[in-house]
């Protein structure tokens, strides 16, 4: 079932428990704007419930989570923006954005912390893919736990 199947099955069962005579046909039509409201609701509930609000790879002795930002799915938001913040014990340590130009996606990492000896934090790479951008993340950032271990 999707989200928007289970959603409107939720709301059935829901009524049918709380309401004596539950016609979702009449219900709908006498309150469009209302059952319209329900169903995104909840349904927009269960995709935020089942999307991955925290997609975790060990990195030495800890872990970096990326957490959504703006959208919480692989697409982005009503606005057109896309993130992920890579963070490293309550610490952000990288910024992923999606770019689509001209149906090409390319994913924009931005490391928050020195790469190269003696330097600013601001490496930047443009990967094909979010498991590259993470990957590159996770190599730079166990770079610099060595370097400054």
């Amino acid at each position: 079932m999707t989200p928007l199947e289970i959603a409107k099955q939720i709301l059935e069962d829901s009524a049918k428990k709380n309401m004596i005579q539950w016609n979702k046909e009449a219900f709908s039509k006498t309150h469009p704007r209302l059952y319209k409201t329900i169903i995104e609701a909840i349904n927009q509930a269960l995709i935020i419930d089942s999307a991955e609000q925290l997609i975790c790879d060990t990195c030495n002795d800890g872990l970096i989570e990326y957490l959504n930002r703006y959208s919480q799915t692989d697409k982005p938001d009503d606005m057109g923006r896309w993130a992920r913040t890579a963070i490293y014990k309550n610490i952000r340590i990288a910024w992923i954005s999606r770019i689509e130009v001209k149906d090409i996606v390319v994913f924009s990492v931005s490391c928050h912390f020195p790469t190269i000896q003696n330097d600013t934090a601001n490496e930047h790479k443009i990967c094909s893919t979010f498991d590259e951008a993470k990957d590159f993340v996770k190599e730079r950032w166990e770079w610099f736990l060595n370097a400054v271990s």
